[in-house]
């Protein structure tokens, strides 16, 4: 079998490392990989398992992206344009929030783009004529991506769709450590929807017993998923730490070895960028951010008999918006739409996100500030508190309705959810807004708590998907919730390749 994976930073590591031990039981012969993030590639080159393997081919998001990159012949790319001319190829663009937006978007929110039209415009075209060759060359069977933030994967996706190869897109369902391997581009798993499905009809299934388990626990306390902030308070002195590291990686990054590739890469911020926003004006920004929400905002005990329609925002830009809930970018408006659509005398009330706090800036407070009726939440508490006590819980497409969901609270949906088969009468999804009120009414007077619902969704998620601490061990990131404690990255390779063996192999033969 051959695969072409999609593979930001440590996903290329990950995948390659999957892949050794899928060529050893015989599924894969040959590979290639769209790879992004030249910092991360030329720093752990070395240590690719299949670096010099001449069956694994690649391509490099910073070469397209690159103004120095060399220009395919335009009769070439007037065949692309042409094949792909029924994709909408904005929406790679879109995802991406390092080719949408300003170079230093990763550390602070800005709309600003760095890429005129035409440069957008050629750095999709070659890109995807780079993707047809690799196609024709190695004639792969699946294509293999993440959930899409960066345009390859994107591009990956709409190649698969194009030439009738076998796509799968690693999902994150969010039910403790439980990653999925699904036929579905976004949010959507017709997997899973076909499983609940069956649970539903039927009084026993599979997982019924551990998910009765996780329903009772996720009522009773707030809900902890792999990868989530771990929400730990850091001291002065371990932050004095991380800003003497920060600055040392600095210098170190400013003088590697690749570094004018790397500084030409548009995947990679400035060098100076997470020092900068991070360390030394994080506590500026959010002191300003928190003086202004402090203007109209709320506790829990002050909403004790208060009517409240709870809205948490997204982090941005973010998958969930800029994929699941790419109509509702612009979330001012959005909530300002709420607002205006809620029961008369309930009040709105907005939690930030804790990835934000210090990314936005305090005017966009301002703006949300000139919305009647809007509050903000304490920041300190935890959404599952505000969800308690909530009349009606509206997302664009976060985790946190399906929260709400468990909690037996309404909830209103915007964009697409993993969790978009639950019966209307408990979630309910508006595409029109003009319909939003009247929906919210209805939702509330026919509301209607179905547990078994709830049962057979988390039944047909754990059925269909497998236990991997991906972000805390296999990407190594810090402050994240980890689910297994004792695992280590060779034990979560292992069951990866295990899970990734059998759908394969299931998916070979239904070819």
């Amino acid at each position: 079998m051959k695969i072409f994976f999609g593979a930001q930073g440590r996903f290329f590591n990950i995948f390659q490392q999957l892949e050794v031990v899928l060529r050893k039981d015989n599924i894969v012969d040959k590979s290639a990989y769209f790879v992004s993030d030249s910092q991360y590639y030329f720093s752990h080159k070395e240590d690719f398992p299949l670096a010099n393997d001449d069956s694994v081919e690649c391509l490099f998001e910073w070469e397209y992206t690159s103004r120095n990159r060399i220009k395919t012949d335009s009769d070439k790319l007037n065949k692309i344009k042409l094949k792909y001319n029924k994709c909408n190829l904005w929406d790679s663009i879109i995802c991406d929030r390092r080719l949408m937006y300003g170079k230093h978007v990763k550390f602070r929110q800005s709309y600003k783009g760095k890429f005129s039209d035409e440069e957008l415009q050629s750095i999709i075209y070659e890109s995807l004529y780079a993707i047809e060759e690799v196609i024709k060359k190695s004639k792969p069977d699946v294509i293999i991506t993440l959930m899409p933030s960066t345009f390859g994967d994107y591009l990956l996706y709409y190649a698969a769709k194009v030439n009738g190869i076998k796509y799968l897109q690693l999902k994150f369902t969010k039910i403790n450590n439980n990653i999925l391997l699904s036929e579905n581009f976004g949010a959507h798993s017709g997997e899973i929807v076909d499983l609940y499905n069956t649970n539903i009809e039927n009084d026993s299934f599979d997982f019924k017993s551990e998910s009765i388990e996780y329903l009772k626990k996720s009522q009773d306390m707030p809900v902890q998923y792999e990868g989530a902030l771990a929400g730990k308070s850091i001291g002065t002195i371990t932050r004095f730490k991380n800003t003497a590291k920060a600055f040392l990686s600095m210098i170190k990054n400013s003088v590697t070895k690749n570094r004018s590739i790397v500084s030409a890469d548009n995947h990679v911020p400035p060098v100076y960028s997470m020092f900068w926003y991070l360390h030394l004006m994080r506590d500026i920004n959010k002191r300003a951010s928190l003086a202004e929400m402090k203007q109209r905002s709320l506790s829990l005990d002050q909403i004790k008999n208060i009517d409240y329609v709870f809205f948490p925002l997204h982090s941005e830009p973010e998958i969930a918006l800029l994929v699941n809930g790419i109509n509702y970018q612009n979330q001012i408006e959005l909530i300002r739409r709420i607002a205006q659509s809620i029961p008369f005398d309930c009040k709105l009330v907005v939690k930030e996100h804790p990835n934000s706090i210090a990314y936005r800036s305090s005017g966009y407070y301002a703006k949300l500030l000139q919305i009647p009726n809007l509050y903000f939440a304490d920041i300190e508490v935890r959404p599952y508190s505000w969800i308690k006590k909530s009349k009606l819980v509206a997302t664009i497409s976060g985790f946190v309705g399906f929260e709400a969901a468990m909690l037996g609270v309404p909830v209103i949906v915007f964009g697409d959810v993993i969790f978009d088969m639950m019966p209307k009468n408990m979630v309910r999804k508006v595409v029109d807004l003009s319909m939003l009120h009247r929906e919210i009414l209805d939702l509330i007077g026919k509301y209607e708590y179905d547990e078994k619902a709830m049962i057979a969704y988390i039944a047909a998620c754990l059925k269909l998907s497998v236990p991997i601490n991906v972000y805390s061990i296999l990407l190594g990131k810090q402050g994240r919730v980890t689910v297994d404690n004792g695992s280590d990255v060779e034990n979560e390779i292992m069951k990866l390749s295990e899970y990734f063996k059998n759908v394969l192999v299931k998916s070979s033969q239904s070819m």
